[in-house]
């Protein structure tokens, strides 16, 4: 035992005084050892091989414990320098949020993607289970904190399922189960053959329903996918006390009773639903009295049940505050008047996306369902020609805005026009009052009923010519009609002092003055004006500069200054004479940042 006046002594002795003081010790018992003796002619004795041989093993075990000492405290040293660098310095929470997000990320790429050789679902998993490998300090920080594993791909291994789900505790459960498309959806064909997927996740949803917060599953519903009615029944019967978020993406399903008895009716707490291919004619949104955003998608005709119950159905989720309905025009059939009397109020709806609908068909929900809170509006709609509307069709889709959004666009200040790809685009820009986009679309079938019979006789190839040619123009036509333009300027009261005019380049050029000229006298108290096409910027220069329309401007922003042709130039120039106030300015790119410089100069730096 070493003494206490022993101890204090070697304490004070840093590691490179002990490590000397060890080797001149090892050293003099060594000397002492094989010392010759005067009497014996210098010859060792032989007695004293034994007590040198005990020495040496004294000296090769010091020496082990000498390493193993020196490794212990070169650890100790390694972690107590880990546990002070900057990243360890940071609170635990901060630190397992960084790396919640890291895996949150990884997760995403792979319920997203549809590039499965880059992201394929065990991809997450790895990356997950690699990032509490670092370091020690690492680990211990990340195994302890279980909603790091709170997020689960059923597409996993089951080991490692079940692992990570012991780990995550009682932290509600975030579980997907996504592969419809590309890669994922020939892995999930090879998976689902034999069943044995099919009786794991059965199995597992069973276990753990009760903890899920998130579900997210998307199913392919081909030929090969033997089981997946069996587990769509087990799975969507099952209680969800804790259900927060829910995303069911199916192929065409057909099945009614799917949707009939959601969760056994049994989920208080569901607040979002986003259902896409089932068969919506069952499904009551009524049940669940915790939900607020509802979003509604259908691919194929036997989806939804006829378009004038919607509004029935919409009555009994009255709290909804964010309503997305998304259905294909082309798979309803007849045309809707308005009605004269609300069938439904969402009354504290703030948000309402509507997509790909027929233009009489948005009109009629609009009337037949009352918005009163709304403020953030984005429709996409296809127009129908009035050759294919009852001749007592009245109803015009800006007028029949609901009453909540007109109203707000009377403070509306900044718009932009968008002409690209055959659509027609109206979107308000950073305003702070309503959010409003409005796309329309043209019907197809329209140019398709003009033409059918004309083409039935032309030869194959001056057909394929004339046809693309002729629907062309067709498209050209109808995108520049200054009624498209002027129609929201007479049916919502815009209080402009910015607007936006972007045109592709193949229609740009078909814009007229006169179209040009209507839409500024619309806007009197115009400041800034942005035309990101050179064809079309000379359309409006050539307009300004022959009237006094706008006489508030005072910017008129280009992005394609340098391709302006000689004469637009001129008539720039004179422009600039005769409004000293306006200055033309090149955005840098089509953002809001922008390059406030007078022409002259500008075109100097950019020389």
């Amino acid at each position: 035992m070493i003494s206490a006046e022993a101890q204090s002594l070697l304490s004070a002795l840093t590691l490179d005084d002990l490590v000397k003081a060890l080797d001149v010790k090892m050293r003099a018992d060594c000397q002492k050892v094989v010392s010759v003796d005067p009497l014996a002619g210098g010859i060792l004795r032989e007695e004293n091989f034994a007590v040198v041989d005990s020495y040496m093993q004294e000296i090769i075990d010091a020496k082990a414990l000498f390493d193993q000492s020196v490794a212990a405290t070169t650890l100790l040293c390694r972690r107590y320098l880990n546990g002070r660098s900057l990243i360890f310095r940071l609170p635990e929470e901060l630190f397992t949020t960084i790396v919640g997000i890291y895996i949150r990320d990884q997760n995403y790429l792979s319920r997203r993607s549809y590039d499965a050789s880059r992201h394929p679902p065990v991809f997450a998993l790895k990356k997950q289970l690699a990032i509490t490998q670092i370091s020690s300090r690492w680990h211990e920080i990340c195994v302890r904190s279980p909603i790091l594993w709170n997020e689960i791909n059923l597409l996993w291994p089951p080991a490692a399922i079940e692992a990570i789900a012991f780990r995550a505790k009682n932290v509600p459960l975030s579980l997907s189960l996504c592969c419809n498309r590309g890669e994922e959806s020939q892995y999930f064909s090879n998976i689902g053959r034999g069943g044995l997927k099919y009786a794991f996740w059965n199995k597992f949803l069973g276990q753990n329903m009760g903890r899920i917060r998130e579900l997210a599953i998307s199913l392919p519903a081909g030929n090969y996918m033997t089981g997946i009615g069996e587990f769509w029944d087990h799975t969507l019967s099952l209680p969800a006390p804790k259900l927060e978020t829910l995303e069911l993406i199916s192929s065409s399903s057909k099945e009614e009773h799917y949707l009939a008895n959601l969760f056994a009716k049994s989920a208080p707490s569901l607040r979002e639903i986003r259902l896409q291919g089932f068969c919506y004619q069952s499904f009551d949104p009524g049940v669940f009295e915790s939900l607020t955003s509802l979003s509604l998608e259908a691919d194929g005709p036997d989806s939804l049940p006829a378009f004038d119950q919607i509004p029935f159905l919409l009555s009994k989720a009255s709290r909804l505050v964010h309503l997305s309905l998304r259905v294909p025009g082309d798979l309803l059939a007849g045309h809707f008047q308005p009605v004269h009397r609300h069938v439904a109020e969402l009354r504290q709806c703030v948000k309402l996306e509507i997509g790909e609908l027929f233009s009489d068909f948005v009109t009629y929900l609009f009337s037949a369902v009352s918005f009163p809170a709304l403020r953030d509006l984005a429709v996409a709609h296809i127009k129908r020609s009035s050759r294919h509307l009852p001749t007592t069709f009245s109803g015009r889709l800006y007028s029949c805005l609901p009453p909540s959004i007109r109203e707000l666009c009377g403070g509306v200040q900044s718009l932009s026009f968008s002409l690209q790809d055959a659509e027609f685009t109206i979107r308000t820009i950073r305003s702070t009052g309503v959010r409003l986009k409005l796309i329309e679309m043209l019907d197809f079938t329209e140019y398709e009923a003009q033409h059918d019979e004309e083409d039935e006789d032309a030869d194959d190839d001056e057909d394929d010519d004339d046809t693309s040619k002729s629907i062309e123009s067709w498209i050209d036509r109808r995108l520049v009609s200054s009624s498209r333009f002027l129609a929201p300027f007479k049916d919502l009261a815009f209080n402009l002092n910015y607007l936006a005019f972007r045109a592709s380049s193949d229609v740009s050029h078909l814009i007229s003055r006169k179209t040009c000229a209507a839409i500024l006298s619309m806007t009197p108290r115009l400041t800034r004006l942005f035309v990101d096409d050179y064809k079309l910027a000379g359309t409006f220069i050539a307009v300004l500069n022959g009237t006094t329309l706008c006489p508030s401007l005072t910017t008129f922003e280009l992005c394609e200054l340098l391709l302006i042709p000689n004469e637009d130039e001129t008539a720039l120039k004179l422009l600039r004479l005769s409004r000293p106030s306006l200055t033309v300015s090149e955005r840098k790119d089509k953002s809001d940042f922008y390059s406030d410089i007078p022409i002259h100069a500008l075109r100097k730096l950019l020389m």
